[in-house]
């Protein structure tokens, strides 16, 4: 079962693009919903017609893909050329043993996971999010102050226009305010994060010391 699992480990990430880009409509309805009034009409019924939703949203979908990907890829390469070790299953009464670099090593490989999250995946997420925001139906209304012509690069198919924005106009209409305000926000999640580990480790780890050492003196 374990070798079965790792031939068709690499296929997984294509799998997952698969799976985003046929569910396009869904990922394009749900944002709708976050962003608009309440409406008396079913989910079902806010679903935009497939093709033009996957005409609109599948380049941002496969920059997404590419982002969360490089993302975990990316930081594994790293460590793997760093040598990381990581302790295998424990043989007996043997504790698992450790390498003292490896400290230092994870935390080379989990900033550069933290920098490809900020330089790649979020960025990838807000256009993609303004991709779909922009197929939003003339009839329903926003619950936050959104310029529904993207500074004017909106053309309505009634028009002649596409209907959406491109992925180039998401980025041209996103003001430097804006991305500012969004990275303080998730600086603050950020720091709300390492405080609780900061937490765990400060009891998890004197535990552990204790552990080992008591194994290792028995």
């Amino acid at each position: 079962m374990g070798d079965i699992f790792k031939r068709f480990l690499p296929l997984i990430p294509i799998g997952a693009l698969l799976a985003q880009l046929s569910l396009t409509q869904l990922g394009v309805a749900w944002t709708h919903i976050v962003m608009s009034s309440p409406s008396k009409r079913k989910f079902y019924q806010r679903l935009p017609p497939f093709k033009k939703a996957f005409e609109a949203t599948c380049f941002p979908i496969l920059a997404v893909w590419a982002a969360n990907t490089a993302a975990i890829v990316v930081p594994g390469l790293i460590g793997k050329a760093l040598g990381i070790h990581f302790p295998g299953k424990p043989e007996g009464d043997q504790p698992p043993q450790f390498d003292g670099s490896d400290a230092w090593k994870s935390i080379i490989v989990g900033l550069i996971a933290i920098f490809l999250q900020f330089l790649a995946v979020v960025p990838a997420n807000v256009l993609l999010v303004r991709v779909q925001a922009s197929l939003l139906p003339p009839d329903e209304d926003t619950i936050v102050p959104f310029d529904r012509s993207f500074q004017g690069k909106l053309e309505p198919a009634i028009v002649g226009g596409k209907g959406f924005v491109t992925m180039r106009d998401a980025l041209a209409t996103f003001p430097r305010s804006s991305w500012v305000r969004l990275y303080k926000v998730y600086g603050k999640i950020l720091a709300v994060v390492f405080a609780a580990y900061a937490l765990l480790f400060a009891v998890l780890v004197p535990e552990m010391i204790l552990i080992i050492a008591k194994a290792q003196k028995e």
